[in-house]
């Protein structure tokens, strides 16, 4: 018996591996088990906490998904890692963060930031695939350390015999795309700067074009009037950020564009006196979700494009 036939695996076309940023399991779905009525999820449960210099921190929802700025990145060495971990209690983690933030000199910093957990409200997507979707709840890094290790493993399924990064990220490991190649299995990588595996494999560090292509960041600006309230004359300014597809559905010579949701301003811009806006009041004050109000289908005015549709394979 053929062994993909068996598997299933014959009607796979592609299979796809996002590599996303270090965050850990219960920072992104935790709140499965402790908000979501996912008892069978190993996550997060009311009462956990950390205790630091006599003061309890305890698991919290973050009230916005960014830091103030790049000192705030909690620290992931290998030395870090291990005080948070702490043999297994578990209970290092405002200790090591306080260190870090010290270090890095922010001032009238909350070590108890780094308790906090997003929930549905913060993560559409990933809670839609959630609920789906498998959740592999138990699935740990490969390396208790850095963010190289961790890739190596991904790429490689070896690291380089350390749990830290190095300063010049430059491997000559053995990646799992040297089997497509001898399998004749086709193959691509996309990266929106230097691709990992041209670091880890010496092999693909140059050449290779056929098999890397580049995504690029845009943020696209354009202005309308306000269709909420016309008689006011107000202007909405609309902000999208967009990545540039290097690949291009069916025949088409377009430019493909995945744009993300759309951020609007409103501001008086008309001559006379100027009303003063306030943004404290929105949709989700009211429980409902915001929709863009038909700024996509602006954009797509604006820049005299179309839509994909990928149900039918057409452009719309």
């Amino acid at each position: 018996m053929n062994v993909a036939e068996s598997d299933g695996l014959d009607r796979i076309e592609h299979i796809v591996v996002l590599m996303l940023e270090n965050r850990s399991f219960d920072h992104m779905l935790g709140y499965l088990s402790l908000e979501g009525g996912r008892e069978e999820i190993d996550g997060l449960r009311p009462g956990i906490s950390n205790d630091l210099g006599g003061r309890r921190y305890p698991i919290h929802h973050l009230g916005a998904t960014y830091f103030p700025n790049e000192r705030w990145d909690p620290e992931h060495t290998a030395a870090a890692v291990d005080r948070q971990i702490n043999g297994g209690a578990m209970d290092g983690f405002p200790a090591s963060y306080a260190e870090t933030l010290a270090a890095r000199g922010v001032e009238d910093a909350d070590p108890g930031v780094v308790m906090g957990y997003y929930n549905a409200s913060d993560l559409p997507v990933f809670d839609h695939f959630a609920e789906q979707f498998c959740v592999c709840d138990r699935w740990h890094s490969s390396v208790a350390g850095a963010t190289w290790p961790n890739r190596l493993y991904a790429i490689a399924g070896r690291g380089a015999g350390s749990r830290d990064d190095p300063e010049v990220p430059i491997y000559h490991q053995h990646s799992f795309v040297r089997h497509l190649d001898a399998a004749g299995v086709s193959w691509r990588w996309y990266s929106h700067d230097v691709a990992t595996l041209r670091l880890a494999d010496a092999r693909y560090r140059v050449g290779h074009r056929e098999h890397f292509a580049y995504v690029q960041k845009l943020k696209l600006v354009f202005k309308r009037p306000n269709q909420d309230f016309p008689a006011l004359e107000l202007t909405d300014t609309i902000e999208v950020a967009g990545l540039v597809s290097p690949d291009k559905p069916g025949t088409t010579d377009k430019l493909m564009l995945w744009v993300g949701s759309p951020a609007t301003t409103t501001t008086d811009e008309s001559s006379g006196a100027k009303l003063n806006l306030s943004d404290e009041a929105t949709a989700d004050e009211e429980g409902d979700q915001p929709d863009d109000n038909g700024s996509v289908e602006a954009l797509a005015k604006e820049l005299k494009g179309q839509r994909w549709d990928a149900d039918k394979s057409v452009w719309k």
